[in-house]
């Protein structure tokens, strides 16, 4: 992705697959910004950051929105639990920390929490999460086989079992996953997005500069030609003033 332009989610290195097609919007004006529209089937999307910059953030985001329009998605973390992830949606559906623990706890009858325990079965049937031990391509196409997402997300890639690769070259490894990821896309006709931390002098270049000239995904053109969709992720503070 060079300074200033955007990569295009119908490019001409995807001659040969599936065009995908914007499916829906989703209620978020932000993400469907982000996402060119909305919902692709079927696309796999990248997105890479450095380390804190929100890319589990960002997996909530889509997740609750996902949820609130009754889409079924999925997520695969490599770092955070279950509950976690739980917690963080909950969260955007507008509960606070307290509410969390004491409806989980000791639900009540009163109006606040019944609906949340509406909210929690929504999720229940929305959204699926599973942990660091599916963090494998097979498990994952297994899964997606079985729960047939619209959507899945990858939280986030460098964790993911480079296992069974022929190659020894990690950047070569990560290729021949990102298209075993993209396959699936292709074969279930969804949208996977992969979330990638950006390590060494590029992550320190973006974090001083906010911008690059030019970016591989871990230094791996393999890996941006499967993309249909590249972002950068950084998060900064803007000093305000009364």
């Amino acid at each position: 992705a060079k300074t200033g332009e955007t990569y295009s989610p119908l490019p001409s290195s995807h001659a040969s697959k599936p065009i995908p097609e914007m499916v829906y919007p989703l209620p978020s004006k932000s993400l469907n910004g982000i996402l060119r529209g909305g919902v692709w089937k079927p696309a796999l999307i990248g997105f890479s950051s450095p380390s804190g910059a929100g890319k589990t953030t960002s997996a909530v985001s889509l997740a609750v929105n996902l949820c609130q329009i009754g889409v079924k998605n999925v997520i695969f973390s490599s770092e955070m639990p279950e509950q976690y992830y739980v917690y963080r949606v909950m969260r955007g559906f507008g509960f606070s920390k307290d509410e969390f623990k004491r409806f989980t706890q000791t639900p009540d009858d009163s109006e606040r929490c019944v609906q949340f325990l509406e909210y929690l079965h929504t999720l229940d049937t929305s959204l699926s999460i599973y942990g660091a031990e599916f963090m494998d391509a097979k498990k994952i196409e297994y899964v997606i086989s079985v729960e047939r997402p619209d959507v899945f997300q990858i939280d986030h890639l460098l964790a993911m079992r480079l296992t069974g690769s022929k190659r020894s070259n990690d950047s070569m490894a990560l290729g021949d996953l990102i298209y075993a990821i993209q396959d699936m896309t292709n074969k279930y006709n969804c949208m996977g997005i992969v979330y990638g931390q950006m390590a060494g002098k590029d992550a320190k270049d973006f974090l001083e500069n906010h911008d690059l000239p030019f970016v591989n995904f871990f230094g791996s053109t393999i890996i941006n030609q499967a993309l249909r969709l590249a972002g950068l992720m950084s998060r900064y503070w803007v000093e305000t003033h009364p």
